[in-house]
């Protein structure tokens, strides 16, 4: 089982990858090495960041889109280094690799965003108008 014990902002649990009753986080973190719990922290702290970004930026801001497809990129590949550390149940491997699945596809998608800016051709919302 893989249990981030604390959210980057250092507030509360992270996943829903709690331990079960009775086995507290520093048992379940034993299977991680702290240097890849800290990577993942610094990962997810730079992607809110970038998150956050662009709550304030213009839509169809490049920097942003290519923010956003980068740190969504750096979470994954945290994931997935905490994945191949393979001491983990079947289950808790499986919420892992679907994590670094979700963030490689959000890259992606935010990818497909900046080159579509790039491109000139981004679209607003409405069918026909750019």
């Amino acid at each position: 089982m893989i249990v981030v014990s604390q959210q980057p902002d250092g507030e509360g649990p992270v996943s829903g990858l709690v331990p079960p009753p009775g086995v507290g986080p520093d048992a379940v973190l034993a299977s991680v090495p702290g240097g890849l719990v800290e990577a993942w922290q610094e990962a997810y702290r730079e992607y809110g960041y970038a998150s956050e970004a662009t709550s304030s930026a213009q839509p169809g801001d490049p920097d942003v889109a290519r923010a956003m497809a980068a740190t969504s990129l750096a979470v994954a590949s945290a994931w997935r280094e905490i994945a191949a550390q393979g001491a983990h149940s079947w289950w808790s491997l499986a919420a892992v690799e679907a994590a670094a699945q979700a963030f490689e596809f959000q890259a992606r998608d935010w990818g497909a965003r900046a080159a579509q800016v790039q491109g000139g051709r981004l679209r607003s919302g409405r069918r026909g108008v750019r």
